[in-house]
């Protein structure tokens, strides 16, 4: 697939409205008091998560090796009124 980031997979999304989806929800997450947060998810979400926090950009996060089975920890150091990178 030529443009993997915002043609949709059959039946599905595109990256770019997976990378939306994932955000909103990263926002929501962040806006808790919640200390820790435990997220059980496949490779596309952690690259996401990836490419969110770390300023990555969708293209590049596919980059990111993830195992199957691979634990990943993000910390996020501000606050609800902080916005994410």
């Amino acid at each position: 697939m030529d443009d993997f980031v915002h043609v949709k997979c059959p039946k599905g999304e595109s990256y770019s409205e997976l990378f939306s989806r994932v955000t909103i929800f990263i926002h929501k997450v962040t806006a808790t008091n919640a200390k820790s947060v435990a997220i059980i998810s496949h490779a596309g979400v952690i690259r996401a998560i990836h490419s969110c926090f770390n300023k990555i950009s969708l293209v590049d996060s596919m980059n990111i090796p993830v195992a199957f089975g691979e634990i990943f920890a993000f910390q996020w150091k501000g606050d609800a009124k902080t916005p994410l990178p």
